[in-house]
């Protein structure tokens, strides 16, 4: 199932604010290191993934994978 949920972060916090943010991703079950772009289990042609990426209206996160894991 597609999930979806944008998170009030802003884009222009202060270098260490996102130091915070990238501990948090690399904390999180499934977490892959990559330069591309944050993601976790998989990338977009995978059946179970998620991504993140930063929008004006904060950090979005989507993915697909069965709601019981999302929450």
């Amino acid at each position: 199932m597609h999930q979806q949920i944008t998170l009030d972060v802003r884009y222009d916090q202060p270098q260490e604010m996102w130091a915070a943010v990238l501990a948090a991703y690399r904390a999180m079950p499934g977490w892959i290191e990559s330069d591309d772009f944050p993601h976790c289990f998989g990338s977009e042609s995978d059946a179970k993934y998620v991504t993140a990426s930063v929008e004006p209206s904060g950090i979005v996160f989507e993915g697909e994978m069965e709601s019981r894991e999302w929450e």
